[in-house]
C-alpha cells in the first residue's frame, strides 16, 4: 500500500502550487490527505496546524479524529478518522419522527447548528447534510468531513450566513407545509440577537486568534 504521508510530502515538495484531495477507507478507518494552494490574501492566514488543533477539540469530532499532521511546509494535512454510521439517517423522516413534532425537530437542529457555529469560531463549516452528519444514540451530531474547515477562513456578512443556513435546512423537507413550519421556527430562532451574537463571536475570536 502507498505510504500516504510520504506521497503527500513529495507532492507538496515538488509541486508548490498543487491541489489534491485523496480519501480512502481501510477497515473502520478513513485516511484523508488534502494538499492546497496558499490561502487567499483576504483570508486570515491561520496555519493548518492551528486549524487541526482547533477542530480536534470540537464536540462534533469527539472520538472521531484519531490522528493528524501537517504535510510539507504547511501545504497540506493528513487526518485519520474513525468511520461512522447512524442507526437513523440524519434528517430523514425517521429522524424527524423521533421528536414530538416538526417544530421540536427544527428547534433541536437549530440548537445544534448554533452551538457548533459558535464553538468552531473562527472556523466555519457549511455542509450540514445527511452525508456528513452522523447521529449518535443520544441524537448528538458527529462528522468525518474536515475539508470544509480549510476552505472557509473568514466570516461572511451575517445576512449571507443566515441565508446559507436556511438554504441548507430547507432541503431537509419535501413538502411546502413542512417548509413553512420550518421557516417560522428558523426565523424565530435565528433572530437578530442570535445573529449579532454569531457575528460578534467571530469578530472577537478572529481578532485574538
Amino acid at each position: 500500500m502507498i505510504d500516504l504521508l510520504q506521497f503527500g510530502d513529495a507532492l507538496a515538495t515538488n509541486a508548490q502550487q498543487s491541489q489534491a484531495s485523496i480519501v480512502y477507507k481501510e477497515d473502520n478507518i478513513w485516511h484523508k490527505l488534502y494538499i492546497s494552494k496558499s490561502t487567499n490574501a483576504k483570508e486570515k492566514p491561520y496555519t493548518k496546524l492551528q486549524i487541526l488543533d482547533r477542530i480536534s477539540t470540537l464536540d462534533i469530532f469527539q472520538g472521531v479524529i484519531l490522528d493528524y499532521c501537517v504535510i510539507g511546509k504547511d501545504q497540506g494535512v493528513y487526518v485519520k478518522l474513525k468511520h461512522l454510521e447512524s442507526k437513523i439517517q440524519a434528517f430523514s423522516k425517521q429522524h424527524i419522527l423521533v421528536y414530538e413534532n416538526l417544530e421540536c425537530f427544527c428547534l433541536d437542529y437549530l440548537d445544534k447548528h448554533y452551538y457548533h457555529t459558535l464553538q468552531s469560531a473562527p472556523l466555519r463549516f457549511n455542509d450540514f447534510t445527511d452525508t456528513n452528519i452522523f447521529l449518535q444514540d443520544d441524537l448528538s451530531w458527529r462528522n468525518v468531513d474536515v475539508e470544509d474547515y480549510f476552505n472557509n477562513r473568514y466570516f461572511p456578512p451575517v445576512e449571507y450566513f443566515a441565508s446559507r443556513t436556511w438554504t441548507t435546512m430547507m432541503q431537509i423537507f419535501d413538502n411546502n407545509s413542512d417548509v413553512d413550519v420550518a421557516k417560522q421556527v428558523f426565523d424565530t430562532f435565528y433572530n437578530q440577537k442570535r445573529l449579532n451574537t454569531v457575528e460578534q463571536t467571530y469578530k472577537d475570536i478572529t481578532k485574538n486568534w
